[in-house]
């Protein structure tokens, strides 16, 4: 596929993902006790456990009830409840979700697929999150969470075909996620959830941090707690999360990230393969993407001046030493008054030429 289509596509997907997120996260209508309940009576056809066990049938309802009591849970609750498929809950070492596919050794002849959510009696998981200030914590967030993280993961194995070794190594994969699977069940972004190119059924965004955004906890940024682990964890209650519009900005700017990394690099970088019209036009949609501009490309003043005049872009702190070139940022505030917030150090003391570049800021650009 071509670059830029390609780009687009991403583009495109991101905001049918959001559109599709918003869908999820808006409040719901109607009397909540009596859709608890709904939900509630619906999860017991398909959720099956020991009741014998009194401690995991108190974990298990524990669980159940916190994600009925949110939009969010009640749709996966009644999505999974279609499929006409079990899951066995059962009492583990950890928070995990297998299935299990037998062969009679008496026929070998298959049985039917054992779907299995395994919980501990933790009332707390640790994760990264990430705050308001777009700072990483190592926090705790409720179990409940975590056995709803389980259940989008039957989702997935219920509702979307398995994908073979090619078909994955063609997916964009986030770097701190640790594989397709588990990038969708936290994020609710995957590639080969968009069979439609205008619309997305919003259960194929239904992911651990719609959960945690509903509750207002910081969403997850990480897969493995690895970068952190040495930290003191924190209630992740106590920490102003993330807002959603600011969690979407985040997840595009890794989904491109991860996008252009895993491009062959001189079709990001090579001047003699790529036109600079071509560039031009993939930075002006993907902007992330000047982090990967060569240096041939740095040093081409007309180039980087056309990129001055998109704002979105914030070329300038990319090439220093055209901060520092009195006729480039003359002409860079010319064309676009923010630039002279990148005025080099020495350019701000010359009073000559500040008073230059403060007329020319004044003029409507």
């Amino acid at each position: 596929m071509h670059l830029l289509n390609q780009i687009t596509t991403l583009s495109n997907q991101m905001m049918i993902y959001k559109q599709s997120s918003d869908l999820l996260l808006n409040e719901e209508k109607g009397d909540p006790e009596q859709k608890i309940q709904e939900a509630i009576e619906l999860s017991d056809k398909f959720i099956k456990f020991d009741k014998s066990n009194e401690e995991l049938t108190t974990i298990v309802n524990k669980h159940i009830k916190e994600i009925a009591s949110i939009r969010p849970g009640r749709k996966l609750l009644k999505s999974l409840s279609k499929f006409d498929k079990t899951i066995e809950v059962k009492k583990k070492r950890e928070f995990e979700f297998q299935v299990n596919s037998i062969v009679d050794i008496f026929t070998n002849k298959p049985l039917p697929t054992v779907y299995e959510i395994g919980v501990t009696a933790d009332e707390y998981l640790e994760y990264i999150g990430m705050d308001s200030e777009k700072n990483e914590h190592l926090l705790k967030r409720p179990a409940w969470v975590g056995f709803g993280h389980e259940l989008v993961h039957a989702w997935e194995a219920f509702a979307l075909e398995e994908l073979s070794e090619e078909q994955e190594e063609k997916e964009t994969i986030l770097f701190s996620m640790h594989n397709g699977s588990e990038q969708h069940t936290v994020t609710g972004f995957r590639q080969r959830i968009f069979t439609d190119k205008d619309r997305l059924d919003p259960m194929r965004v239904l992911c651990e941090n719609t959960f945690l955004l509903y509750a207002h906890l910081p969403p997850r940024t990480r897969y493995y707690n690895d970068p952190l682990s040495t930290e003191k964890a924190k209630f992740a209650s106590t920490v102003k999360p993330l807002s959603k519009e600011m969690y979407y900005v985040w997840l595009e700017q890794r989904v491109y990230t991860a996008h252009l990394t895993q491009l062959p690099i001189n079709k990001v970088r090579d001047k003699l393969y790529v036109s600079r019209q071509y560039l031009f036009n993939y930075i002006v949609q993907c902007p992330i993407a000047v982090n990967f501009l060569a240096e041939e490309w740095k040093e081409n003043r007309e180039f980087i001046l056309d990129l001055v005049q998109w704002p979105h872009i914030n070329i300038l702190p990319h090439v220093p030493k055209w901060c520092a070139d009195k006729q480039f940022m003359l002409e860079a505030i010319r064309r676009n008054r923010d630039a002279k917030e990148h005025l080099s150090q020495n350019l701000k003391e010359d009073e000559n030429f500040m008073k230059t570049a403060d007329r020319l800021s004044l003029l409507k650009n």
